[in-house]
């Protein structure tokens, strides 16, 4: 194997995870707290759609965000599976408080492909 080969591997195994696991996730307090304030949610949705993002959580949301709403999981190796669960939780908290900006969003990320 070549040198550059087996930076390459070194990289993929040890680096991206170290990378996405910089990336804090909520806590459940401030989940509870952002869910009962419809501005933070559909700034939270803007995120994911892709616009204008200045919430605390606002990389998490670009990064992850898209695939878990559309695909429910994370993308791979941004989170563990606690923490893919809880963000399920999340959306379909979203999707029973907020259906119209859920729905919303669904309609932009679909057709933005």
């Amino acid at each position: 194997m070549s040198i550059m080969k087996a930076l390459v591997c070194l990289a993929l195994v040890c680096i991206v995870p170290a990378l996405s696991q910089g990336i804090r996730f909520p806590t459940q307090l401030e989940i509870k707290v952002a869910l009962e304030n419809p501005d933070t949610v559909m700034k939270a949705l803007q995120c994911i759609e892709g616009g204008r993002c200045d919430l605390p959580y606002g990389k998490l949301l670009q990064r992850a965000g898209p695939e878990l709403v559309t695909r429910g999981r994370c993308p791979f190796r941004m989170c563990t599976r606690e923490q893919e669960q809880q963000a399920r939780r999340l959306i379909v908290e979203i999707q029973q408080r907020y259906p119209t900006l859920f729905y919303r969003t669904i309609n932009r990320l679909t057709q933005r492909g």
